[in-house]
């Protein structure tokens, strides 16, 4: 999944002999205020006070139709039918928050033992189209079951479980929760986004405890 950002208007231009206003991008605008641009920033918290906010567009303006254009084309073969899937994502109308379609997730949760003899839970999650793996201990998986409070922009995100070397960080909105790997959740490396359902079934599995039949013995 995608997400586009449509850029911020800025100053007053005339372009071509007509008047335009100047495209900020997050980017830019994060730089302008001393904020980090990432994947899950909202207007609200890169821009620096809350009297003066710059406006973002509310569609696509010609320099990202220019940009996006040829990459629709180079995976759009066939003649026929619609090359296009939008997920809303972000936030709409008079404030309010697009629903975003997130797949479904299979959970399988295993034992395994670290090199100090360690009892963890491996804990992997799929779709179609991909597989994430993560361990924790079972005392650490069930403070997922705070994740409802795990606000992101108030820093409240939970720190849970390690992925390929690095920790695994939680947050939610709505009914979506957002995973992320890297070393905190400013400055992430990957980041998924899971129904809050998935994270309820991971602690609830993991309190069941029948994920110890399984045992993954490391070489």
């Amino acid at each position: 999944m995608a997400r586009i950002f449509f850029p911020f208007a800025g100053e007053d231009i005339v372009v071509d002999g007509l008047p335009d206003n100047e495209h900020i991008t997050w980017t830019d605008m994060a730089r302008r205020n001393g904020r980090m641009a990432h994947a899950l920033m909202e207007a609200e918290t890169i821009q620096a006070t809350e009297d003066v906010r710059a406006i973002s567009y509310d569609e696509l303006v010609p320099g990202q139709f220019e940009v996006l254009l040829p990459i629709l084309t180079r995976h759009t073969s066939s003649s026929r039918g619609w090359f296009l899937l939008w997920e809303g994502f972000g936030t709409g109308v008079a404030g309010s928050a697009y629903n975003r379609q997130v797949a479904a997730v299979a959970v399988a949760l295993n034992l395994e033992y670290d090199q100090a003899r360690r009892e963890l839970v491996l804990v992997k999650l799929s779709t179609p189209t991909w597989e994430f793996n993560f361990r924790a201990t079972a005392a650490d998986l069930a403070g997922l079951s705070s994740i409802g409070d795990a606000d992101w922009q108030a820093g409240r995100s939970l720190h849970i479980g390690e992925s390929a070397g690095a920790p695994v960080h939680w947050a939610a909105k709505e009914e979506t929760a957002t995973i992320m790997v890297g070393h905190d959740d400013q400055t992430w490396d990957i980041a998924l986004i899971v129904p809050i359902a998935t994270v309820d079934t991971i602690v609830a599995d993991a309190a069941d405890g029948s994920w110890r039949l399984g045992h993954f013995e490391p070489g």
